[in-house]
């Protein structure tokens, strides 16, 4: 009952968080925090416990092939935003997965996927470059971020359900589809315009490396080390990468 409760309440309230920093600093600074691993880390901790921490391991290297593929969704998707939402959407989840299923195809080690997963969260960042934008306040339904996190539930419930019959690196790959930060996608482009979704999208670039460094230690360390040791860790490691991303973004 713990772990559905866990379920049912962490990642809405990560969402929550994601959002109402959206609308206070920035759209860039809520797709960093969406960007980040909210959804798939409590996931990966689910899987751990469940299935025990071979599959977590597995998933998580699958979650380093995703990371790859959300470097092709950021590109994509800020190629793309003028073109209009569904345009940009559905171009987007395209190269999401076919960039996964071509990773996943090649077979690639933990070391060799973690060198793939850095090279193009690099590219994103500098193919989706910061951009002159005024943050501009949208006054929005009521029922915008209960929906949001609607959402971002029922889409956590689904990837856990099948995650035993579709396989770890499957399922590592499913939970790291960025579910957030296209909920925010959407949801700014649809209100405020395509700079907005844009910025979002900088943001998921600028998460990149953290998100992929988390992973890394999640899939190395479980085999060895006890949960509580490998989760502390990889979230000190994904939060130290994080600072030294945006003190290198704000440089260059």
């Amino acid at each position: 009952m713990s772990l559905l409760l866990s379920k049912l309440i962490i990642s809405p309230l990560l969402l929550l968080a994601a959002s109402l920093a959206s609308r206070k600093w920035g759209h860039a600074i809520g797709g960093i925090l969406a960007g980040l691993p909210l959804t798939s880390a409590p996931i990966s901790v689910f899987l751990a416990i469940e299935f025990g921490p071979k599959f977590a391991a597995s998933a998580a290297q699958g979650t380093l092939i995703a990371a790859c593929a959300q470097a092709a969704i950021a590109v994509t998707y800020y190629a793309l935003a003028k073109r209009g939402i569904m345009v940009a959407l559905s171009a987007a989840t395209v190269a999401f997965i076919l960039v996964a299923l071509l990773a996943k195809a090649l077979t690639l080690t933990l070391g060799q996927t973690l060198l793939a997963a850095a090279a193009m969260g690099t590219l994103a960042i500098v193919l989706v470059p910061r951009r002159q934008y005024a943050h501009k306040v949208v006054p929005v339904s009521r029922w915008d971020i209960p929906a949001r996190m609607m959402l971002i539930l029922l889409l956590v419930i689904v990837v856990s359900a099948i995650a035993p019959r579709i396989g770890a690196a499957a399922s590592g790959i499913l939970a790291a589809f960025p579910f957030m930060v296209i909920i925010l996608t959407v949801f700014a482009h649809r209100f405020v315009g395509p700079e907005s979704a844009r910025m979002v999208m900088r943001g998921l670039a600028l998460s990149l490396p953290s998100f992929t460094l988390f992973f890394a230690v999640v899939s190395y360390g479980l085999p060895q080390f006890s949960l509580l040791i490998t989760y502390s860790t990889a979230v000190i490691v994904g939060a130290l990468t994080q600072l030294i991303t945006l003190w290198i973004a704000r440089k260059f």
